[in-house]
């Protein structure tokens, strides 16, 4: 089960080795969040040297986000900002990262098995995802031609104030991964809830909320049902 983190400050975390099992190179991990029945988990990983790890498939849905350096999956370089995701049962080709690179790495449903793909295995990358998010529009949660039910709180009403890029939505279940932005001055409602887990890392900027200030590397991660209202950016 994943535990209640709330709020943590990824400067404070010891580094434990990458789990990045198959791969050249040297990395290591901070753990925003780890669950020790099944591995799931929220981590911040550096290369602490150039790194690459053959195409193969991941037992744990996977998505990355680069926060600084650079990365190559495929035939597609991706920088600050670059994101990937491979649900489960979609195998991603051939990666690497540069020395100083940094990431959130972010797996689901299982842990850190890895399965190298056969010298005969063809990885199409039909279902994978890779993003630049710096080129793409924000758009307001309002918007009619983008709004949508996965960017409305509180049962379907609209939150003003906040711009979205989403970056990954799960079909099936409804689940996303998105960036937000928040015009200054925006509040939430003070007793707004989810009735799934919800979990941030701040990118840049800093508000407050009822357990603290949210400062730039900083990350929570909340259970279903737990208040959350009260954030003023």
């Amino acid at each position: 089960m994943r535990p209640h983190v709330e709020l943590v400050d990824e400067k404070d975390l010891i580094w434990h080795m990458a789990e990045l099992p198959h791969g050249e190179g040297e990395a290591r991990q901070r753990n925003l969040n780890y669950d020790e029945e099944d591995g799931a988990a929220s981590l911040l990983v550096e290369f602490v040297s150039d790194w690459r790890r053959s195409a193969g498939l991941h037992t744990a849905q996977t998505e990355w986000f680069v926060l600084e350096g650079r990365i190559t999956i495929g035939d597609q370089e991706l920088g600050e900002g670059g994101y990937w995701c491979a649900p489960r049962g979609v195998s991603t080709p051939e990666i690497s990262a540069d020395a100083g690179t940094r990431i959130l790495l972010f797996r689901e449903y299982a842990d850190w098995t890895f399965t190298p793909a056969g010298d005969d295995t063809v990885i199409d990358g039909e279902g994978l995802t890779i993003l630049d998010s710096k080129a793409m529009d924000w758009y307001d949660v309002v918007d009619p031609e983008h709004g949508s039910p996965m960017d409305f709180e509180r049962g379907g009403t609209p939150v003003p104030g906040l711009f979205i890029k989403l970056l990954w939505r799960d079909s099936d279940n409804g689940f996303y991964t998105r960036l937000i932005k928040a015009k200054p001055g925006w509040r939430e409602h003070p007793l707004a809830h989810h009735p799934v887990y919800e979990e941030a890392y701040c990118l840049d900027g800093d508000f407050d909320y009822n357990f603290g200030t949210m400062t730039k590397g900083q990350y929570f991660f909340r259970p279903a049902g737990v208040r959350h209202g009260d954030f003023t950016a």
